[in-house]
């Protein structure tokens, strides 16, 4: 559940720099949720080994699938795909599966994401997992010379340190906008991203206005159901003109509000919603259609 209201839009100027956000009262069901991922599917045969190596050179890695959006973004556009294909899923030595991102464990519970055709997971003892054109999966050996799809995160980690007004600026430049974060998932990979920094904290596209006295992220009309603060901070923390919010770069990752003259290292992504659904096909010959 999250707060909204009859809404009212709030017009925040801050260097003659625009930003909307909705105050909120009241309560409403909230499904918020954004991708981040670009799908790839490669026209190449190639072992499950050999697709991920393939993956990790020219995208981010072989496909990871964390919920139903990004299930059905990968299906509306490889529907022309008859044969089945392989993605990041994989059984290790212990039999148990796990994302080829990060080697993330998949433990198959209510929490994650899975889509196996029926009786079909534990069926066998082969190692690698296969999608079908339907969208289910199936586990085949890792040997085996398919057709894969790969991934591009759009979460891109710049390592200039900037005020985070330069930060909004820079990322609306050169990319889209600084992140902002509705669920578990996005939090997650930003997460990873964060890991990397130079700074302790990295900007996100989160702002807390003074003139109504609460937070909202710069390029979405909804404040949030999701949220991760750090004890302290956020709404039940101490609030003062000028906050900006950042992520912590290790730990827990939590959110934070920070002076917005602080220069610290930042989160863009790169594209819209509408773009992270994309699919594109290579092929052995031409490398693109």
């Amino acid at each position: 559940m999250c707060f909204k209201a009859f809404y009212r839009q709030v017009k925040a100027h801050e260097h003659n720099t625009l930003f909307q956000c909705d105050i909120s009262i009241g309560l409403l069901s909230c499904t918020s949720s954004q991708i981040y991922w670009q799908y790839h599917f490669i026209n190449i045969r190639k072992n499950w080994t050999e697709a991920q190596s393939f993956c990790r050179a020219m995208y981010t890695d072989l496909a990871t699938v964390n919920n139903r959006d990004e299930m059905n973004s990968l299906l509306n556009n490889i529907s022309d795909v008859s044969q089945d294909m392989y993605i990041g899923l994989y059984r290790s030595q212990v039999f148990k599966w796990h994302w080829s991102l990060t080697d993330g464990f998949f433990n198959g519970s209510d929490s994650v994401f899975e889509n196996w055709k029926p009786g079909i997971s534990d069926g066998n003892h082969e190692g690698c997992a296969v999608m079908q054109n339907s969208g289910q999966w199936i586990n085949d050996s890792c040997d085996s010379k398919r057709q894969f799809v790969c991934f591009n995160d759009s979460l891109i980690l710049v390592y200039e340190n900037l005020t985070w007004m330069e930060a909004v600026s820079y990322c609306r430049k050169h990319h889209v906008d600084l992140v902002s974060i509705h669920s578990q998932e996005p939090q997650d990979r930003t997460a990873r991203k964060a890991t990397q920094a130079s700074t302790s904290y990295v900007w996100m596209g989160l702002r807390y206005t003074c003139d109504f006295n609460f937070w909202f992220w710069i390029n979405n009309r909804e404040t949030g159901c999701y949220q991760n603060w750090a004890p302290g901070h956020g709404p039940h923390g101490f609030e003062q003109c000028g906050l900006s919010g950042a992520m912590e770069s290790t730990g827990e990752h939590r959110w934070v509000g920070r002076p917005g003259s602080e220069k610290l290292n930042f989160i863009c992504y790169t594209c819209a919603n509408s773009c992270a659904s994309d699919v594109t096909i290579e092929n052995k010959n031409t490398g693109c259609v």
